[in-house]
Order: C-alpha cells, then sequence, then structure tokens
C-alpha cells in the first residue's frame, strides 16, 4: 500500500471519529434537574410509622420488631402481610416531589395544609420523628399538597403516594390468616 493511500484512510478515519463525536454531543440529552425530595431518612433506620386521615378519623400504625419484620403497632403486634408491605419503608423513605411549589405558604388553607387529609409521622433512629402534612389534590388531581412540619416550603408530591397511604389506613395489610378471622366474626 503506498503513502498516499494511507494517509488517505487516515484521513478518513479521522473525519469519521470527529462526525460520530459531534453527533453524540449534539444528540446528548440535556440532563434536567432531579425535584427536590420532600424528606430525606435512611430506610433502615426507620423504626415506626404512623397514619393518620383526621377527616375521616382513621388511623393506622406500624413498627420495625425486635425481628426484624413490619408489624401492627397494637396490643396484639400482628405482622403485616409482606406481599402488600414490601417496598412500603422504601417509599416512605425519601419520596421525590414533583416540584417545590412555594418557598413558603402564605395561607395553608389554600393547600388543604390548614387542615391535612393525611398526617404521616415517621419515627427513626437517634433522630428527631419526620411529621408530613399531606392536604388537598391539585386540581389536575396529579398531585398533593405536601409540607413537613416545621419546615416552610410546600411541594407536590405524585398522587399515587396519597393513594398507597391511603390504603393501607383503610385497607390495612393483614396477613391472610388474619383477614379470614375478619370474615369469621
Amino acid at each position: 500500500m503506498s503513502l498516499r493511500n494511507t494517509l488517505i484512510l487516515i484521513g478518513v478515519l479521522v473525519l469519521m471519529v470527529a462526525g460520530l463525536y459531534a453527533v453524540r454531543v449534539i444528540k446528548a440529552p440535556k440532563s434536567e434537574p432531579k425535584p427536590p425530595e420532600v424528606w430525606s431518612v435512611k430506610e433502615e433506620d426507620i423504626t415506626h410509622i404512623d397514619l393518620r386521615m383526621p377527616q375521616i378519623d382513621k388511623s393506622a400504625s406500624f413498627q420495625l420488631g425486635e425481628d426484624g419484620y413490619w408489624h401492627f403497632n397494637d396490643a396484639r403486634k400482628s405482622p403485616v402481610d409482606l406481599k402488600r408491605w414490601g417496598g412500603i419503608v422504601l417509599l416512605v423513605s425519601s419520596p421525590q416531589s414533583r416540584r417545590l411549589l412555594a418557598e413558603k405558604a402564605n395561607d395553608l388553607k389554600e393547600y388543604g395544609l390548614a387542615q391535612p387529609q393525611m398526617i404521616v409521622k415517621i419515627t427513626v433512629k437517634k433522630q428527631p420523628s419526620v411529621e408530613i402534612y399531606i392536604g388537598d389534590k391539585t386540581p389536575s388531581g396529579e398531585a398533593y399538597f405536601v409540607m413537613v412540619q416545621g419546615h416552610d416550603p410546600v411541594y407536590l408530591l405524585d398522587s399515587t403516594w396519597f393513594d398507597v397511604y391511603e390504603r393501607l389506613v383503610k385497607e390495612p395489610p393483614k396477613p391472610p390468616f388474619e383477614r379470614m378471622k375478619t370474615v369469621k366474626e
């Protein structure tokens, strides 16, 4: 092969590499900033989860047992249904908001936070508890107004989060043998 042909092939190769690089840089998706976390606690540090729905006077309370499994926080300390419980602690630990709505709410009633639909209390090892207020659903129905006790910002939290929490209160995750007792009684 002649020197001329070798130089032409090297030139073509350089142009191809430069073209590939240019295409990747131009088509590279711009990374959007992550929405802010409403709260964040380590999943392994959560010891209690309390859910209250004051407007309908219902609640549910769960605690991590000494056996390492989650139980209802009641006199019987019944275990939760693991099929329904899977992922709940992760869900509670640090949800991403849809967005920060307001640095400080002037009127909590505007967001349904003066009388929240749900109050979620998370007890964590060696830290203060975190109490979250979930207010009204947004007009679009896709999110809820949320704030953390002692903090001013109001966030939008996806409505599916509320739906999961609400189901824990209205349809507690009782294991199959516990559900059978309820039906017989």
